[in-house]
């Protein structure tokens, strides 16, 4: 199992963060990357967020971690309806049935949800306007 590893860069001119997530995620190192980004100036409440987790090798948590990450998500959210979108391996079935999990938790939120296998990652990246993965070599 690889270490994790965590990028993430706020595009204000799309509305969008972007995040990379490689290796072994525990949902409490995860959560405190979020509330960083939350502090960034650039962050805005009704922002979109494309979530990469594509090289995740497993989600560690609790329960109670689960539902702190949750209650931060509904706490950031906004009045506007936002879209995360989650890119996973196509194979990575424990890894949708957390995202499935967190969905149902964070549903409180004015946010839509969406899991899309890495084989279809155009509708992906459609989803929060963009036609390619953002680069993360000067990522904020």
């Amino acid at each position: 199992m690889n270490a994790y590893e965590f990028k993430f860069k706020i595009l204000p001119e799309k509305n969008i963060v972007v995040t990379q997530s490689s290796g072994a995620l525990t949902l409490p190192s995860y959560l405190n990357e979020f509330k960083r980004i939350s502090l960034k100036p650039t962050f805005k409440r009704d922002i979109n967020y494309l979530h990469d987790l594509r090289c995740v090798d497993s989600i560690e948590g609790s329960l109670s971690d689960h539902e702190e990450f949750a209650k931060f998500a509904v706490s950031i959210s906004s009045s506007k309806s936002t879209n995360v979108v989650f890119i996973i391996n196509d194979h990575a079935i424990k890894i949708k049935q957390f995202i499935e999990g967190y969905v149902l938790m964070a549903s409180r939120s004015n946010r839509h949800y969406w899991i899309y296998p890495e084989s279809q990652i155009d509708q992906a990246l459609d989803k929060v306007d963009l036609i390619a993965m953002p680069q993360f070599e000067n990522a904020i």
